[in-house]
């Protein structure tokens, strides 16, 4: 609901359902730290805390705001590390919420975030579990994927980066093709990415490219 007696300083009206995104007016252009939206002054709305909604490159990425400032015809909104997503591209939708809004990504709680990152290696998915906590620079998983396979690889994105400086590799379940379960699969990430990747074996296996695809377990990492 919107009244038009309460509008912010740039004559914009105020939307009083705080768990909604709004849109934020004017150009928003940036990379992973920081966005400039020219000609504008948002530091009334924007403030620290606030969530951001941004698409750029055709990827939707989630970060709270950590500071927001005004100077030489632009708003400069710096980005809190804890959801340290790579945003590249040109940003076609900016919007933020000061609520609670259901598909942001919070790292303080565990929350399913399959549909709001990449899965590779599927024709369709039957089970889409990616379940994420963040708990300072710990980060815990859970997952279940599991579909009609298309292809030999089979790769997931987290919201987190892997810390610099080494890699993480872990042991998992998973099925392959008509196989019955394997506990020998091998997830990879590599440092500085955000992408997991799944072999069927210790040494690298790929994956039969039709059939039913499955991965499932637990494992953690450490990001900057």
């Amino acid at each position: 609901m919107t009244d038009s007696l309460f509008k912010w300083s740039d004559g914009l009206p105020v939307d009083f359902n705080p768990h909604l995104w709004q849109s934020i007016p004017g150009s928003v252009s940036g990379t992973s730290g920081a966005l400039n939206v020219a000609n504008m002054d948002l530091t009334d709305r924007i403030v620290p805390g606030t969530k951001l909604k941004i698409v750029a490159g055709g990827k939707t990425r989630y970060f709270r705001v950590c500071t927001a400032t005004y100077s030489t015809n632009k708003t400069v909104i710096t980005l809190d590390s804890a959801l340290a997503y790579t945003l590249t591209g040109t940003v076609t939708s900016a919007k933020y919420c000061y609520g609670d809004p259901p598909d942001f990504i919070d790292p303080w709680r565990y929350q399913n975030v399959a549909d709001r990152v990449d899965i590779t290696g599927f024709a369709s998915l039957t089970s889409s579990q990616l379940w994420v906590k963040r708990v300072d620079k710990m980060v815990f998983v859970d997952v279940y994927l599991a579909g009609t396979s298309n292809s030999s690889e089979l790769t997931f994105e987290l919201p987190w980066a892997h810390a610099k400086g080494w890699h993480s590799r872990n042991s998992i379940a998973g099925q392959n093709g008509s196989d019955s379960w394997i506990t020998s699969c091998l997830l990879s990430m590599n440092q500085d990415s955000s992408t997991v990747k799944a072999f069927t074996t210790y040494g690298w296996g790929d994956w039969a490219t039709s059939g039913q695809k499955s991965v499932m377990g637990q494992f953690f990492y450490m990001t900057d």
